[in-house]
């Protein structure tokens, strides 16, 4: 009794400190491999293992689930104490210790609106509905 309403793909990036050596505009899933790798708080895991999972070829990095917000996981990350994944609307504007660059391959999360079906054509709720996509239209141009 949901209706999905898709708002924005949201770019999942690698999060590397400042100093990591790169080879292009990408950083190739398979890097991850046997890497220290800070798991950002609960659930966010659900984005970051399938990206893991690399077409059938699992990448298995050392996990350390920290439980932690973005922020200490990007702090972290600064002081070298391992790498991690993020998305890119949690990385705009932070730039200044560590090197975010998109996953190889591409990979995002789906962002959006879970309306109850009974509840769609409510006028408060469409009216929301339109004013998110308007917002997510202005702010990111789709």
């Amino acid at each position: 009794g949901m209706k999905w309403v898709a708002l924005r793909d949201d770019p999942l990036l690698a999060i590397l400190p400042a100093d990591f050596e790169l080879d292009g505009g990408s950083f190739p899933v398979k890097l991850f491999e046997g890497r220290e790798f800070l798991m950002p708080a609960d659930d966010f895991e659900l984005d970051i293992l399938p990206v893991l999972d690399n077409g059938g070829k699992k990448v298995t990095p050392e996990f350390r689930y920290t439980g932690l917000d973005d922020a200490a996981i990007v702090s972290m990350v600064a002081h070298g104490l391992g790498v991690s994944i993020l998305s890119e609307l949690v990385m705009e504007g932070i730039s200044d210790r560590v090197v975010s660059i998109p996953v190889e391959p591409a990979a995002s999360r789906r962002l959006g609106i879970v309306v109850s079906e009974h509840l769609q054509s409510d006028r408060s709720i469409k009216s929301f509905v339109r004013c998110a996509q308007a917002t997510i239209g202005r702010m990111y141009g789709k």
